[in-house]
């Protein structure tokens, strides 16, 4: 139980510095998504109103504190980008997700359990290098690059 404790502590403060250090990102590169928004039309009185709306005129400790408090409470905000609720975004996409595990794990469940099955009782023979062999080399190759290869 206690290592249980111990581990979730872990992960609620590294998930708390990884959303701090996004959010500072964020905040430091030039640009806002008030400025985004209007466009090259607007003038400096919208940019400040919308600014103003948007909670963009706030410290930007302040308004990570809010986004904070509204996250831990549910609310994921509203995409500046598609005008939306970023809640809407994410349920959209979860069947997709789900869908895709399942594939994964059926794909896993088909080729890797009997190829290492295989492996064990061959172990030592010409196939289960070659088939070790096999794996070190695409273990090895970044998962993006394999992902535009398979593509």
């Amino acid at each position: 139980m206690k290592y249980t404790i111990k581990k979730i502590g872990t992960h609620i403060i590294t998930l708390l510095i990884v959303s701090f250090l996004s959010f500072m990102a964020f905040s430091v590169i030039p640009g806002d998504a008030a400025k985004s928004r209007l466009g090259t039309e607007g003038t400096a009185e919208q940019l400040e109103a919308l600014q103003k709306e948007m909670g963009l005129d706030k410290p930007v400790l302040v308004r990570y504190g809010l986004w904070l408090r509204d996250f831990v409470t549910g609310d994921m905000g509203e995409s500046y980008s598609y005008s939306m609720p970023v809640r809407d975004m994410i349920a959209d996409k979860i069947p997709v997700n789900v869908t895709m595990m399942l594939m994964g794990f059926v794909i896993i469940l088909a080729v890797s359990i009997p190829l290492g099955t295989f492996t064990a009782q061959h172990e030592g023979g010409r196939l289960d290098r070659l088939l070790m062999t096999f794996n070190q080399i695409v273990m090895s190759i970044p998962g993006f690059f394999l992902g535009i290869l398979i593509t």
